[in-house]
This record gives C-alpha cells, sequence and structure tokens, in this order.
C-alpha cells in the first residue's frame, strides 16, 4: 500500500530519515498471511510506512535512499523490535498469531554485526525467536553469499526462520538454495498476476510448490487479489497467501478491528478474540455472528 509522490518532492537524505525515526514518523503496517484453502490467519507481514503530517511517504521514495546511505541498518532494527513488540501486545489483547515477518535488505546481511543485532532484539523483545520470519531476496542469497549464510544458519540454530522472497525471479542457483537456511519460499506476484492465462506462470508455480514440498519448505504466494487466483494456487498445492483478496496492509489498531469484526480471523483464535467478535457482531447486527 503506498501513495504517490507529491509533484515536485525532494528525495530524503539520512539526515531526513534520522530525523523521521526520531520523531516516530516511521511506523509499521501489517498485511495478513493466510491459509489458502481456509482464509484463516497465520500471521503477517511487516512492511515500514513514513507517515510525515502531510503526507504517507511511499517506500519506493525512501527505502533505496535508506539502503544507499546504510541507514537501512538502523531502520530494519526498529522494524525487528517494533514488529516483535507489536506481535506480543496482540497476544495480550486476546489475538494470538504465529508469527510476523520482517525484510532484510542486502545491506544488513553485510554487516558483521546482524546476526548479534537480531538476537538482541529477540532476547530484549522477550518473544519467542521461532516467532519471527526473516525474509530475504534472491540478490541476498547470490551476493556475498557465505556472509549471509552464516549469518542466517547462525540465526536458524537459535530458532529464528528464514523466507526466500520473490522466488523464480531472480539469479538464484540450487547451490545457494541449498546453503541457505530456508523455511519458507515467498512465489512472486509476477507469476500470480497472471496464472489465470499462462500456462507457463502456471507451470513455473506448480514446480516451486513442489520443490518446496520436496525440501520441507512451506510457500507463501503474494498478490493474491481474486477468489479464481486463490482457487488455482489451491489447486496447485499451495499452502499460503497474502493479498488484497483478503487484506491490503493496515495499520495495528485496524488489523485488531478486522478480526474482532470477523472480517479476518485467526487460524487459531482464542477464546478471548472469539468472545470480542461476538460481541462486536451483536452491537452491529443484534446478533452473535
Amino acid at each position: 500500500m503506498t501513495a504517490s509522490s507529491a509533484p515536485g518532492a525532494a528525495s530524503p537524505d539520512m539526515a531526513a530519515l534520522e530525523a523521521a525515526l526520531a520523531n516516530g514518523q516511521f511506523v509499521l503496517h501489517y498485511q495478513p498471511i493466510f491459509v489458502l484453502s481456509t482464509r484463516r490467519v497465520i500471521g503477517v507481514e511487516a512492511l515500514v510506512r513514513w507517515q510525515q503530517p502531510e503526507r504517507l511517504v511511499p517506500p519506493d521514495d525512501f527505502l533505496p535512499v535508506a539502503e544507499a546511505t546504510g541507514f537501512i541498518t538502523t531502520l530494519g532494527d526498529w522494524a525487528l523490535r517494533e514488529a516483535a513488540r507489536q506481535l506480543l501486545l496482540w497476544d495480550e489483547g486476546g489475538l494470538r498469531l504465529n508469527y510476523v515477518s520482517v525484510n532484510v535488505s542486502p545491506v544488513q546481511l553485510q554487516d558483521d554485526a546482524y546476526a548479534d543485532s537480531v538476537l538482541a532484539a529477540i532476547t530484549d523483545t522477550g518473544i519467542e525467536p521461532g516467532r519471527v520470519l526473516l525474509e530475504i531476496t534472491e540478490s541476498v542469497s547470490i551476493a556475498d553469499a557465505e556472509r549471509a549464510a552464516a549469518a542466517l544458519n547462525w540465526l536458524a540454530r537459535v530458532g529464528a526462520r528464514v523466507a526466500l522472497d520473490d522466488f523464480g525471479t531472480g539469479s538464484s542457483n540450487l547451490a545457494s538454495f541449498q546453503r541457505l537456511p530456508l523455511a519458507v519460499l515467498k512465489i512472486d506476484r509476477s507469476f500470480v498476476n497472471h496464472i489465470m492465462e499462462s500456462a507457463r506462470d502456471r507451470s513455473i508455480v506448480q514446480f516451486v510448490t513442489g520443490l518446496a514440498k520436496a525440501n520441507g519448505l512451506a510457500t507463501v504466494a503474494e498478490g493474491i487479489e481474486t477468489q479464481e487466483q486463490l482457487d488455482v494456487l489451491t489447486g496447485l498445492g499451495g499452502d499460503y497467501g497474502q493479498g488484497w483478496l483478503v487484506s491490503k496492509a493496515l495499520a495495528p489498531d485496524a488489523l485488531l478491528t478486522a478480526f474482532e469484526s470477523g472480517r479476518l480471523v485467526a487460524n487459531s483464535p482464542t477464546r478471548q478474540m472469539l468472545e470480542r467478535s461476538e460481541r462486536f457482531a451483536i452491537e452491529r447486527t443484534g446478533k452473535p455472528f
């Protein structure tokens, strides 16, 4: 979910990014990840947004600058800690989700202190390591692969999980695929967009799901916008998905409201959340569910 750039808006520099973080202008929105066959939500992907007083700055306008200046290391650490904190807050409120995924930049993995910073975030927030899913792109798997693999394998040993994002769009190879401690393959939206009319894209998705199952991995298909796409992905053996068919990325309060209203349902809803959903339904219609 992005906003259009304002006409004539200047590109931010590192000082502007540092000020935005200090002033609390960076926020996380969360897009549900759901079971394809039931639409029940198992987790969320945390996505960074820059909320300025006058507009919402599109990620494409500030993330490249953050990477080029190295600020992405600081921003990424903040995002991980904030996402973990929010997941635990939802727990306290009766919304129990399996995990939160956070995106990891190639720049972060070039930092020798990356693994230590992730472990510190896990320790400081008190989140279970298995509820953290680190999303890397295919470029990470081939750029400085040994350093990335060492950091990610170490984190996997302490319980964190790793997903390979946008699978099939880059220059990945079986060597890098085998070297990384992957738990999830994310099927790029470009294959989902044309899955109804493109036999080639259906074949690619089928290959990826087969590869994942053969290696004990789960799949998440991105960019699902229609019921027809969902049906095809389910038929091809996919596990999970995300996309506007179920929900766009939402602010924390809006996401909680979506669960309370019954528009979204957790895969294993707690008794507390079921009771809140029933109260919401009664207040709205006079009838439970």
